[in-house]
């Protein structure tokens, strides 16, 4: 008695052989008497012996899911992407700040970052009335604990320095125990060692009043350059820009520090403005018609002479041209590109240089967004590959610290060896100004510094 609807069975086994009706409206079972469940997302009917989903008649959309589609998906995904039909999941991650399956729940105090996976620093207090560490990204923070100096983007002590890995929260209270006898001990031991230093270079300063200090001025050659315009030339003399003929801004270095507490800003700004343009030198690449469009300002291109050359490739319409140039470093070596921070036009171009130069090192100078605007565009994904052109990216590994990010990566070219390098990238640098503290920017500079390299090191900061 128990096969739904009318319904007969096998002569023999008494098993059905044969439905005679089909239960619609949403029922099953027998004589369709039961209801099929409302929590079936969309129009859907249920399997007439035993009430399950058999057909999604409607797929839900504009970000809506369950029966009928009536309940929203979650505003807080990852991309512009709806969520499961049926239970409302993400498809694609939370965005930053949130985590759970719908992605509503906000980080716990302490954590930030995509599903929370990112700790704060463990300089902040730890106070559940109040957020401490901005979930989004981490860095902004409120409330220091006693001894430390709070600023834009962390929290800074002097001897607040992690060089090992990213850092992590603590809610042991006793490390302040701890901390406290060694800071005095680190005080004390570098204030020593700061006056022994002031006192040798008093006793060095007083041995060499007699003498003329060996100094470098600089003096445009006449020939066309090939790297620069200006030679290095010895000379008993203080350092000048282009004006050999005016005593008066020869300054000697013992002297320096007194002449810069003696003048006051606005003379500085109209010394600068007397600083002569570049001589001998063109722009007519950057210039121009087909490559303009390229650079950050109208004014600014990289010159001729020292620009870097891309490969040209004319089926694929790639030009040679990108804003970055050559930078020498001790005994004329191409040390540094500097480079112009990539947009959505050039983005291609610059992993295409990368490429090309074979790069180990690139630092970058600038956060994605700061105020609200879009400065860099991100030539990596955080979740695995992004393909530019016919080169692929792929983010192997990353190390989160207070002041920088440190991220591996490697290129990939058909039928091509791949290719790895390093991110260097400086999160601790305020727009339109400079760091409260040099803590960070010294510790970030000697990890760049770590491993040598052949290549040249790409340094680039923003494109608006």
């Amino acid at each position: 008695m128990h096969f739904a609807g009318n319904v007969t069975c096998d002569s023999y086994n008494g098993k059905v052989v044969l439905s005679l009706t089909e239960c619609t409206n949403f029922t099953y079972g027998k004589d369709c008497c039961e209801n099929c469940s409302m929590h079936f997302a969309g129009n859907v009917t249920c399997d007439s012996y035993n009430g399950k989903v058999v057909l999604s008649l409607t797929e839900c959309t504009n970000f809506t899911y369950g029966k009928d589609c009536c309940e929203n998906c979650s505003m807080h995904f990852a991309g512009n992407v709806t969520c499961d039909s049926y239970n409302g999941t993400c498809l694609e991650g939370c965005k930053l700040g949130y985590t759970g399956n719908l992605c509503n729940t906000s980080c716990d105090v302490g954590y930030n970052g995509s599903n929370c996976e990112f700790n704060c620093s463990s300089w902040c207090v730890k106070n559940t009335t109040k957020i401490w560490c901005n979930t989004t990204d981490g860095l902004r923070l409120i409330v220091c604990r006693d001894g430390f100096n709070s600023t834009a983007l962390n929290c800074w002590s002097f001897f607040n320095t992690n060089t090992s890995g990213p850092i992590s929260p603590t809610s042991d209270d006793n490390l302040a125990v701890i901390i406290a006898p060694v800071a005095v001990i680190v005080v004390v031991a570098l204030a020593l060692f700061v006056g022994i230093f002031i006192w040798r270079q008093r006793r060095l300063k007083k041995r060499k009043t007699t003498e003329l200090p060996f100094e470098i001025r600089y003096t445009p050659t006449q020939e066309t350059p090939n790297r620069s315009t200006h030679k290095p030339v010895a000379v008993i003399a203080a350092y000048c820009n282009d004006t050999p003929d005016s005593d008066d801004r020869f300054i000697q270095v013992p002297k320096l520090n007194d002449y810069m507490q003696t003048h006051n800003r606005e003379f500085f700004i109209e010394e600068f403005k007397k600083i002569p343009p570049p001589q001998n030198v063109t722009m007519l690449d950057g210039q121009s018609e087909e490559n303009k469009h390229k650079n950050r300002y109208k004014n600014i291109c990289a010159y001729d002479h020292s620009r870097v050359h891309l490969e040209i490739n004319t089926r694929k319409n790639e030009g040679d041209y990108i804003n970055a140039s050559y930078i020498e470093g001790y005994n004329n070596e191409e040390k540094f590109i500097a480079s112009q921070g990539p947009n959505d036009v050039v983005v291609n171009d610059f992993v295409r240089m990368l490429w090309e130069q074979k790069v180990d090192k690139v630092v970058m100078l600038t956060n994605l967004i700061e105020e609200g605007m879009v400065k860099s565009v991100k030539y990596w994904s955080d979740k695995g590959k992004a393909t530019f052109g016919d080169i692929k990216v792929e983010l192997l590994s990353i190390d989160v610290f207070a002041d920088y990010t440190i991220r591996k990566m490697e290129l990939k070219k058909k039928n091509k060896p791949t290719h790895h390098f390093n991110q260097f990238h400086f999160t601790s640098w305020p727009d339109k100004g400079v760091p409260l503290t040099p803590w960070g920017l010294v510790d970030f500079e000697q990890r760049v510094a770590l491993g040598s390299t052949s290549r040249p090191i790409v340094v680039h900061c923003r494109f608006t």
